[in-house]
């Protein structure tokens, strides 16, 4: 790969740029992949077309985004049927009685977005869902609801003890453990790395200080003004990116509250049971994937089935005097794939049987590969693999793949949907055929940002974006007090522009770890504090970058114009990542204990905020910043 050096960054500083000055997001997503692809291409405009077109179509028949896809286009069906059978008015009719004011609305949509914990994905689509109707009817403007339910999608998931990230970050730590010869439970660092997520902590208490007191800053100033005096939940000119009302036309009035209940309902069960079950299915074969991969580098491919069959029975299986093969060419040509993927793929079976024998320790580790790489097998005396285990709930829902499960449960949402109006009589079999249609057309516009939201990553991957800026950090010389302050900086950087919390887990944490652990050689607050540092930057970027899918879905699924989401929430996502900084501050200052940090950093927060609403509100009209709170008429 080209080092392009501090022009890696163009493609997505393009992308960002041009979206936040146009407002036009594919032109300006589509500009940035573009750019990474003439980049690639030798700066040929040409070749750099086709290249964008490849990442593009690369991206598209991905089978986890080609799931998400389907699934958002069955969420569109769902949506209309459920609102043309009067479902959504029913509901928000039934709940105005209930919710009786703005404040109601936005603090239930907050509390709704907090337990639905397990998942960033599910909770966007049932918080923006169930709560449009509610907040419309409310006078909360579309951004406000968008804020609400980013604010408690990404945060709200990467500190849940259970749910679909915890697995993959888990495992990112234990990586890096067992590299560096580390034997802390992986369980126990993250555990202690919680308390040291300060942008996560307090980017959720913030969403339910503004929730509540209505006071606020920025433009989600104007829009809620706008919102409360007029009754426009969308700014003139706006371009939602769900516009249900004007493609689906106006709703039956023979709607009842259980047109919208059973399939929301549906959703949710299948969409958890999908996990459930994906989740097991998921751990059992990661499990006897994992041990053929040992057992075929060990040479004893031909003798796998009856050790697994004795794993899966529950036994221990001790193995003595067993040689790794040692790399060769040949394996490359055995392989349909590049030398390159070849060798990482080895490599890592290599590791699976370091870990499996409790060889750990960098160092050695590098010289047993040293001597595999030059034809010298590596033989270990006594090999233990455990038995297989039923996988806890912990283990489940992190092998869970929860795009499938969403995808069983839109699924059976439109399934439930169609009954309930069948039943009912209110559609003839055309007029829903045109409501599924015309559902999965509002989608259209949000899954075309999502595919170039993807295309820009790979172009940012193509050009080394996260190296680079990895690489500038890494040249810093800095002590182990800095480190989480640092690395916090660089993740935040990183998801921004890139658009990837995962990706930027996966980049940080083998240089976070070492960088902590190397210059304090414990596993101390530091180890803590840089581990915290690397989620809480790499959820920063996901949860307010304009090029990132849980921002576009939150969005997409709460009706807001996708420029407006981002800018009402930016001001708001600052704030608590300024919070943050000040923390690490402290920290590399030798406040190392987060039950002094974490009282401090709520102080600042409180104040950092009431001070922004009195000075914006003051500066344009509007006292204190203090939004008056809409009480619903009762019919």
């Amino acid at each position: 790969m080209t080092d392009f050096g501090a022009l890696s960054l163009l493609p997505p500083l393009v992308a960002i740029l041009l979206a936040m000055w146009t407002r036009r997001v594919l032109f300006a997503l589509f500009a940035g992949v573009w750019i990474g692809g003439v980049m690639v291409s030798g700066w040929n405009p040409v070749a750099g077309t086709v290249q964008t077109w490849e990442w593009i179509m690369e991206n598209v028949t991905d089978k986890w985004n080609a799931t998400v896809i389907v699934f958002n286009l069955l969420i569109g069906a769902g949506v209309g049927l459920i609102y043309k059978s009067g479902g959504v008015h029913a509901v928000a009719h039934a709940l105005s009685r209930r919710v009786k004011s703005s404040r109601d609305a936005s603090v239930l949509g907050w509390l709704l977005g907090v337990l639905v914990f397990f998942d960033d994905y599910t909770n966007t689509i049932i918080v923006g869902n169930t709560m449009r109707p509610i907040t419309d009817s409310a006078r909360v403007s579309r951004e406000m609801l968008a804020y609400i339910d980013d604010s408690t999608a990404a945060p709200v998931a990467g500190i849940a003890l259970v749910s679909t990230w915890i697995g993959y970050e888990l495992g990112l730590i234990k990586e890096t453990f067992v590299d560096l010869g580390i034997s802390t439970g992986e369980y126990y660092a993250w555990l202690h790395s919680v308390p040291y997520r300060f942008y996560s902590i307090f980017a959720i208490i913030l969403v339910l200080l503004v929730a509540y007191t209505h006071r606020h800053y920025g433009p989600m100033l104007h829009a809620e003004v706008r919102a409360r005096t007029t009754g426009k939940v969308l700014r003139d000119g706006a371009n939602p990116l769900i516009a249900t009302k004007s493609d689906l036309g106006d709703p039956s009035e023979k709607g009842t509250v259980w047109h919208f209940v059973i399939p929301i309902s549906l959703l949710i069960l299948v969409a958890l049971g999908g996990m459930w079950y994906t989740g097991i299915n998921g751990y059992r074969d990661s499990f006897v994937s994992d041990n053929q991969a040992m057992l075929g580098i060990l040479g004893l491919s031909n003798q796998s089935d009856a050790i697994i069959d004795r794993l899966m029975s529950g036994q221990d299986v001790v193995l003595k005097n067993v040689e790794i093969f040692p790399y060769d060419e040949g394996i490359e040509k055995l392989s349909y794939v590049d030398g390159d993927s070849t060798r990482e793929t080895y490599e890592d079976n290599v590791k699976k049987v370091l870990n499996a024998a409790g060889i750990l320790g960098e160092d050695r580790r590098k010289a047993i590969l040293e001597g595999l790489y030059s034809g010298k097998p590596y033989t270990i005396s006594e090999l233990r693999i455990g038995a297989y285990k039923p996988p806890g709930a912990m283990e489940i829902l992190s092998s869970s793949d929860s795009a499938t499960a969403l995808l069983w449960g839109s699924f059976t949402m439109v399934l439930g949907a169609l009954l309930l109006i069948a039943i009912g009589r209110q559609m003839d079999f055309s007029e829903m055929e045109l409501a599924i249609v015309q559902g999965m057309k509002q989608m259209m516009f949000a899954m075309a940002i999502l595919v170039l939201a993807w295309s820009i990553k790979s172009a940012a991957d193509a050009v080394g974006t996260a190296d680079y800026v990895v690489g500038l950090a890494k040249n810093v010389g800095i002590s182990g007090g800095v480190v989480p302050l640092i690395v916090f900086l660089v993740a935040m950087f990183i998801s921004f522009t890139t658009g990837t919390s995962w990706g930027t887990f996966a980049i940080m944490m083998p240089i976070a770890i070492p960088l902590a652990y190397g210059v304090t050689g414990r596993v101390g607050p530091e180890v803590f504090a840089s581990i915290g540092a690397v989620f809480a930057g790499g959820i920063f970027g996901d949860h307010c970058s304009p090029i990132s899918d849980t921002t576009i879905m939150s969005s997409m699924f709460s009706g807001s114009d996708h420029i407006d989401h981002v800018t009402t929430q930016i001001p708001y996502a600052v704030t608590a990542a300024s919070v943050g900084i000040v923390l690490y501050l402290l920290f590399a200052a030798g406040v190392r204990s987060w039950l002094i940090l974490l009282p401090v950093g709520l102080g600042l927060l409180v104040g950092a905020w009431y001070t922004l609403s009195e000075w914006y509100g003051r500066k344009h009209g509007v006292p204190g910043g203090k939004v008056p709170v809409h009480v619903v008429a009762e019919d």
